[in-house]
């Protein structure tokens, strides 16, 4: 929980007094048995995390003071290598709000967009700054198995 908090809370539309993610989410997340929760630990501490939920790739996140150092693209190869035993494409989701550069990371990692893009819902746009409620919008990102 604490990573991905950390993680997600470095988003300029972010409002830092949500979360984005809170026990009772992390709960559900664990007991619904459609999901693979991967966690990067380094020692007894945990640095990274990434969610698979069928053939969508959610929660990637790596602790503020570890990224840089090539943590994100191992959990991710890691869970595309899962993914793809049972889907011929993957997905996840961005927010292109200030995430250009987000953007360009996943389509060097062979995502591309298909100009497909879904609202976000009312739980979602409660973690986001109310100013930016009428720009936000999430750019569904597909690679598909090689």
């Amino acid at each position: 929980m604490e990573v991905v908090n950390l993680a997600y809370r470095r988003q300029p539309f972010n409002r830092i007094d949500r979360e984005r993610i809170s026990l009772s989410q992390l709960q559900e997340i664990l007991l619904d048995p459609n999901n693979q929760l991967f966690l990067l630990c380094l020692g007894d501490r945990v640095y990274g995390t990434v969610l698979l939920n069928h053939e969508e790739i959610c929660l990637l996140a790596v602790h503020p003071s570890m990224q840089g150092r090539g943590y994100g693209k191992q959990l991710l190869n890691a869970v595309e290598e899962v993914a793809f035993r049972n889907y011929d494409s993957v997905k996840l989701k961005v927010i292109p709000l200030f995430q250009e550069g987000l953007i360009a990371y996943y389509e060097k990692m062979g995502y591309q967009s298909y100009n497909e893009c879904e609202v976000l819902g009312p739980g979602k746009l409660d973690r986001i700054q109310a100013k930016y409620h009428d720009q936000v919008y999430a750019l569904v990102l597909r690679k598909n198995r090689v």
